[in-house]
This record gives structure tokens, sequence and C-alpha cells, in this order.
């Protein structure tokens, strides 16, 4: 026969060419194993959401381990089972290797007491052998749940399962025990009933499939609408770099060039663009100008390095905090040396600082001399003549300011002060001491 229902309303003694029964414990295992688990009756059998769903767990470590199975029930190749009491089961531990036991349910389709394996393996029995007919193995025609005893090895290998018409095993809960007793490498092995059956959308109910039934990846582009994510649906943060578009035209950096709204731009920039800097109603990357910079002074300070008393004559040295003392009735004169900076645009002024021992007028000037390596020392001047100035007595005196109108980049710049005390019109009468010049002038950034 190739065609067959279940169940007919009538009998076959009736209805001899009919598919009515009475029917056999097989043929109902048939319709009850092509309902619960089709062609997938070697791994599937418990129920999920039934009771506590048959799960495994050691339950007390030691020597001889206690491993318990809880409530729950299961298909096992078309046999239903239910055990609607936690079942303990007390192992003994291997004598000389490790091993790998597995819990299962077990059908036993025969007429026989079953107490070891196909296969020739150990079969374990709870506790309580109530369920078992007083007797440790499983009495016939019955469904019970069983421990499958691995082979002794230093490598132990899972135990095979009897799967046939007389004798089949599901698996519940596996782990590896060893001389001592100690348990190892404890795995869930329950694959719950999926049913044979197409589950359509009209079967799910509003907000049932939650994220942690759904694959990583499983959500395909082909799946997802035009439009349909938005930015309700992205978390803070989860867009990385590696999911924005490339940047078509490096280098360059994403923003809105314009005053206008709308998507991110290419911002590019040049060879010789250093800055993004805002010109007028656009953003760009622009060559770094001076203009762009708004305060670029700079200043740094000239020491007096020596100084010489023509009048005596004899050399001045720096014996102060002030620096060169120039005394009253002589005339003096002091130095100092320095080079034009890398940044210098335009500006460059170099200033006397003095302090005088007194009040009243110095009679001084300013000068210098100025050039590059290769030209004549003296191929640029500037000075401000001798002229009478007034100080007062202990103050910081910033006098003189001469302009170095033809300065440039890498010159070599000679300064010198001259005090001329022998003179009316210095009215100071004491000393003047000549602490160095403030070179002040424009930079390019």
């Amino acid at each position: 026969m190739t065609q067959t229902s279940r169940p007919a309303a009538t009998d076959v003694t009736t209805w001899p060419n009919s598919d009515a029964g009475p029917y056999t414990s097989d043929q109902w295992a048939t319709v009850w194993r092509t309902i619960f688990t089709g062609d997938q009756q070697a791994t599937q059998g418990p129920f999920i959401r039934y009771l506590n769903e048959l799960q495994g767990s050691v339950q007390t470590p030691g020597a001889s381990p206690v491993l318990r199975v809880v409530t729950g029930a299961a298909m096992v190749n078309g046999h239903w089972f239910l055990s609607d009491a936690n079942v303990d089961f007390t192992v003994t531990a291997p004598a000389a290797n490790p091993r790998i036991d597995v819990i299962v349910v077990a059908v036993n389709n025969t007429a026989v007491d079953f107490a070891v394996s196909d296969g020739g393996l150990t079969l374990d029995f709870p506790d309580a052998l109530a369920d078992y007919g007083g007797d440790a193995d499983i009495e016939e025609y019955s469904c019970r749940l069983c421990i499958v005893q691995g082979v002794e090895n230093a490598a132990p290998a899972v135990p095979g399962l009897d799967q046939n018409n007389n004798h089949f095993m599901i698996p519940l809960y596996q782990y590896q025990i060893a001389v001592g007793g100690a348990t190892s490498n404890e795995t869930d092995r329950r694959d719950f009933c999926e049913f044979s059956t197409e589950v359509v959308t009209a079967m799910i109910a509003d907000l049932a499939v939650t994220t942690a039934k759904i694959n990583d990846l499983a959500v395909t582009t082909a799946k997802i609408n035009d439009l349909a994510v938005t930015t309700n649906q992205l978390g803070n943060n989860v867009v990385t770099y590696t999911k924005m578009q490339n940047i078509l035209v490096p280098p360059a950096v994403l923003g809105k060039p314009d005053a206008g709204a709308g998507d991110p731009e290419e911002i590019t920039a040049g060879v010789n663009d250093r800055v993004l800097a805002r010109s007028g109603g656009t953003i760009a990357f622009q060559a770094l100008v001076p203009a762009m910079v708004t305060d670029r002074t700079r200043k740094f300070f000239v020491q007096c390095a020596g100084g010489f008393d023509q009048t005596s004559p004899a050399d001045l040295i720096n014996q102060s905090m002030l620096g060169i003392g120039t005394p009253d009735g002589k005339i003096c004169f002091g130095y100092g040396q320095f080079i034009v900076p890398n940044d210098f645009v335009s500006g460059m002024t170099a200033t006397l600082v003095v302090v005088g021992n007194a009040s009243g007028n110095i009679y001084s000037r300013n000068e210098c001399i100025y050039g590059q390596c290769g030209e004549v020392n003296g191929t640029h001047t500037a000075s401000v003549g001798k002229a009478a100035v007034a100080i007062t007595q202990f103050e910081w005196e910033c006098i003189q300011a001469m302009s170095l109108t033809n300065a440039a980049v890498g010159d070599i710049v000679g300064l010198e002060f001259e005090r001329d005390s022998v003179d009316a019109l210095d009215t100071v009468g004491n000393i003047v001491n000549l602490t160095g010049w403030i070179i002040e002038y424009t930079a390019d950034s």
C-alpha cells in the first residue's frame, strides 16, 4: 500500500479494504513522528515551554556525582514521553580513564527488558526505580530516562546511540567524567520539536519574534524595504566607519561646504592646503597665509653680551641682574647679536632696555648693521641717532626703537648702544645699566 490514512471511523473486519483500525503502536508512532519531528527524529524530541523541558545538570559534584533531569515531555521517534518529577542519577566514576556519558530518553519497543545498548554499552538508571519495575532496565514497550556510558579512554569519544525500531534514543545532556568523579564539558544536547509544518505569517503573533530568535546576519538586504530603516531604528554609535561610503577623492573630510542644508559632501584638500577655513559663505581647504592669523606679533629679547668704556678705556662686563653698567662721565658702548627668525614677515624693530640708578636724561643712540651670510656685514643699517631721553630711577625704560626696514629671514644682526655721559645733555649723573634689546616683528602665523 502506498497511500494510507489515520484514523477511520470503523474497523477493518467490517471494511477489509479500508484504512480502518485497530492500529498498532508502530502505526500511531508513524503518525506522531510525522507531525512532531518529521525526518529529524534522530535528534529532535523535547517539547519547549512544557514543564521544565527535561533539562539536565550536575546536581551534586563529588566522587560519585549526582546528575538530575528535571520535568518535561518529549516525542521519541513517534512515542510520547512524560516525566512530571525530577529524576536523579548517582553516577559511578570510571576506574582508569575518563569517559563521556549521554543522558537520553530511550524507547524499548520490544518484548524484552532493555539494560544494555545495541552497541554493547552499559546503561545507567536512576536512583529511584519505581518507574522501571524495580529493576535496572527499561521494561518492555516503555519509554524511560537512562544514561549511556561511554568507553573509558585517555581521549574519550561520545558514545553512539541506538536509533532503530526496537530501541530508539534521543540525547538530552552530555558530560565528561574523570577517574575521581569530576565532571567537565557539560553540554545541553536537547533539540526541541519543530513540528512538521510551514509557519506562515498568520500563525505568528504580534511581537512574537524577538531579537534572540533571529540569527546573526539572517535578514538580508533584499528583505529590507527601501526607506524602511529610519533614524529611530538606529542605536547611538552603531554605524561604524567601515559601514560608511568610501571617500571618492582623498584626501578629504566630510562636511557641508556651503550655507545650504543638505547631505554631507567631500571637502577635498589640495597639495599645498594646510587649514580648513571659512571664506565668505563657504568652507574649504586652503593654503595657510599670514592674513588668516589675527595676532601675528612676535617678540624676543637680546641680552647685552658685552660693553666697552672708551674713555678709560676698559671692558664693561655684566655684573648685575640689570645688565652692563655704564658709568657717568664716560663714553660707553654695549653690544648684542641675533639672527632673524624663520617665521619673520615684516615690521621688525629693536628697542633699547635700560635702567638708571638715578633719574634724568640719558644721552644715547641705538644702531645696528645686518645682512645675510656671505654679504658684507654692513649691507644694511638702521639707527636712532644721539638724543637726550628722560628716564626714571630704577625703572625699566624701553627707548629709542629703530626699524630694520630691509630685514629678511636669516639676516645676522649686530646691535650697538652708545651712551655719551661726557656731553652735558646727559643729566643722570649716575650709572645707567644697559639690559639689552626687545626685538618685535610680524610673523607668518
